[in-house]
């Protein structure tokens, strides 16, 4: 994403990104992103789509939101987050493994 925006931007273009609301929603919230309202000249365009499961017979996809972003912007959130400690990390995979597998270690 960083990447292609980049490119985008310097070219002057614009890049859509399509995105389910529950991952959107875990980006904005995990990398604390701001400034995200809808601004046409942004390089950056997300599409926000939702699920709507009401009818158990069929699921139904809409149009949710649209915002956008500088990439200076969205390089700011990512380099800002916070990453994890190798310990938590390796605590996370153990007890994954001991889950999954049933497995000690």
């Amino acid at each position: 994403m960083l990447n292609k925006g980049q490119v985008f931007e310097l070219w002057n273009k614009k890049i859509v990104w399509v995105v389910q609301k529950y991952l959107y929603d875990n980006m904005v919230n995990r990398f604390h992103l701001q400034n995200l309202e809808l601004n046409k000249k942004d390089a950056n365009l997300f599409f926000i789509f939702d699920i709507d499961y009401s009818n158990s017979d069929e699921y139904e996809i809409y149009l949710d939101s649209m915002s956008s972003s500088t990439i200076g912007n969205l390089m700011m959130a990512f380099r800002n987050s916070e990453l994890p400690k190798i310990g938590d990390f390796i605590k996370m995979l153990h007890k994954k493994l001991k889950l999954n597998l049933g497995v000690e270690i």
